[in-house]
């Protein structure tokens, strides 16, 4: 059975090869490779943040470690909807709760929408000694039109590669005859928190803006790449 679908796959694209060949034997073509590439800075960048009694070595309670984040939420004008319980233990299951019957851990994604509102938060929780957080991934709100964007700045850098050639050889740029494009998107991962706080700055309680070394992150990388065929006219 294998090496029947084997064969089927291989006689369709033997066709689909010959047709395209049909198609093209009577025309003078040439064939490119356009490309763009865009590099931005994210505007959705979320916290991973673990809650257990083990982080603070049984001296705070889940639900206490719960109560510091909400009010370092509420202080840095952060909407709660933004705040997504993402896991937990609970009463049924024996393992994961303490004596008196209390989860024993949460944890949370918190989506904030620069390097500098991220890097707050992450320096108010070490503040209050949840130490469980850490930057969990980044994107950008407007990434599919960046992606568009990319796309079409990618089919003009192949148009005009095919222009200039095809200019080169004294002959006229026809319509394209295929086109085949291929996206690639990277958004950097990030092993740890990636904060920093001078410690002069800190004691002088100066404003986050001002104390922080590195407020940004890495940038996430969009890129096109588009294949493209064009008939030469004399």
């Amino acid at each position: 059975m294998k090496t029947i679908s084997t064969f089927f796959f291989l006689l369709v694209s033997f066709i689909g090869l010959q047709a395209q060949n049909f198609e093209f034997q009577n025309k003078s073509f040439i064939e490119v490779q356009g490309e763009s590439k865009k590099e931005i800075e994210p505007d959705e960048i979320y916290i991973n943040i673990y809650l257990s009694e083990d982080q603070s070595k049984g001296k705070e309670t889940v639900a206490v470690q719960e109560k510091k984040l909400m009010a370092i939420v509420s202080k840095l004008g952060i909407d709660a909807k933004n705040l997504v319980l993402t896991g937990g233990s609970s009463q049924y299951n024996n393992y994961l709760v303490n004596r008196d019957g209390n989860s024993t851990y949460k944890s949370y994604s918190l989506k904030t929408k620069s390097a500098l509102e991220a890097s707050k938060v992450l320096y108010e929780l070490d503040l209050a000694k949840v130490n469980g957080a850490s930057i969990g991934s980044v994107d950008h709100s407007q990434r599919k039109t960046f992606e568009a964007e990319t796309r079409i700045a990618a089919i003009k850098d192949a148009k005009a590669k095919a222009k200039e050639l095809t200019s080169a050889l004294g002959n006229t740029l026809g319509n394209p005859l295929v086109i085949r494009e291929s996206n690639y998107y990277n958004a950097p991962v990030y092993a740890k928190a990636a904060y920093a706080m001078d410690a002069a700055v800190e004691a002088a309680g100066t404003p986050y803006d001002q104390g922080f070394e590195d407020m940004s992150y890495k940038k996430i990388t969009i890129q096109s790449t588009v294949n493209a065929t064009f008939e030469i006219l004399p």
